[in-house]
């Protein structure tokens, strides 16, 4: 399968989740994690969205407007 730009359109919120993901899986990530719910836009299609980012992912993909799935 092809990874292909997804691009952010519009961010909803941004939420911590590590202590979730601590709680649930027993230990601690390397880096905090987010949810972030937002509007995304890949070829056309515009659907909003709930995805998990690592701290430096969501800043690489806030830095350049999309990001790849």
């Amino acid at each position: 399968m092809n990874l292909v730009e997804h691009y952010i359109e519009n961010v909803f919120s941004e939420t911590d989740v590590t202590k979730e993901f601590e709680k649930s899986n027993g230990y601690a990530p390397h880096e905090r994690i987010y949810l972030i719910d937002m509007d995304v836009n890949c070829y056309g299609v515009k659907e909003r969205v709930q995805r998990c980012f690592f701290e430096s992912e969501l800043i690489s993909a806030k830095k350049n407007g999309y990001y790849m799935a």
